[in-house]
């Protein structure tokens, strides 16, 4: 990915602990983008529901992936412990999500197991409905002006979860005050319009120093289509990625051969496919 976002003039990112690896790797532009909420559509929601809190957890999101290990292991700890909690099991529009998180009490997050540190957009959405966020240790959070015990809660295991769980629930106050302290936080400065005019305002007040920063614009021909060659393999566009293969250096013919062969067993794998489907 980030060998892809190389010929862009701006790479944005939504992880804090890449910014480096992203500069490393000779993307000089890079800017911090965190998650996010949509406060406009939030007002809406909110002005037409009467009920508040009636749930003790909510909980929206997949948890069939592979690296969702934990987050089954944690959505199973709150079953067992019957909780009021909405219907986990059902996929939600945006509008619902947030009804969601408006009537709970508190919100889990737990990220993927690849990368638990995620502050992901279950972290702004629900902090930003009002809800207690209760997220895995060690997060990115903390990296981006949130604090543990002021602005979320956070748990290192199971039985650290459950307690936690059980102190807030039975200490309104308490809760209040950290979930009231987040939702300040984060419709003043995480919401897409405030993230959009950060984007705008950058482009215009650095748009020639990111223009003449720019590695891809310095390169030669052949060596530019090197680096497209890898925006075309995100894409899993093997014409293009081919197209780059001949018209680049000999050396990165080399290689770009590696994905060319994975995108054409790719190719080949779903013809199959669409044949196997269509005898039947």
């Amino acid at each position: 990915r980030v060998k892809a976002s190389r010929p862009y003039d701006i790479q944005v990112i939504s992880h804090p602990a890449y910014v480096g690896i992203y500069k490393n790797m000779k993307c000089h532009n890079v800017i911090l983008l965190p998650h996010c909420i949509d406060d406009v559509l939030l007002k809406k929601v909110e002005f037409g529901l009467k009920s508040k809190k009636i749930f003790d957890i909510g909980w929206i999101g997949r948890s069939d992936a592979k690296f969702y290990k934990k987050r089954r292991k944690v959505l199973q700890e709150v079953k067992l412990a019957r909780y009021k909690t909405n219907d986990v099991s059902k996929n939600y529009s945006w509008s619902e999500m947030f009804e969601v998180y408006i009537q709970s009490k508190i919100v889990i997050n737990v990220s993927r197991d690849d990368y638990p540190e995620d502050a992901n957009l279950r972290c702004f959405e629900s902090m930003g409905c009002g809800a207690l966020l209760i997220t895995q240790n060690p997060t990115e959070l903390s990296l981006l002006g949130f604090h543990d015990g002021e602005h979320y809660v956070g748990f290192t295991d199971l039985e650290d979860l459950h307690k936690k769980i059980i102190f807030y629930l039975n200490n309104e106050d308490s809760r209040n005050a950290i979930s009231n302290s987040a939702q300040t936080l984060v419709l003043c400065n995480h919401t897409y319009r405030a993230r959009a005019k950060y984007l705008t305002d950058f482009i215009s007040s650095n748009s020639q120093r990111v223009m003449d920063a720019n590695l891809f614009r310095t390169k030669e021909l052949k060596v530019k289509y090197y680096y497209l060659s890898f925006c075309f393999y995100k894409d899993n566009n093997f014409k293009e990625v081919l197209n780059c293969f001949r018209k680049t250096g000999i050396v990165n013919k080399c290689r770009i051969f590696p994905f060319l062969i994975i995108l054409y067993l790719k190719n080949l794998k779903r013809i199959f496919k669409m044949y196997e489907n269509h005898s039947y």
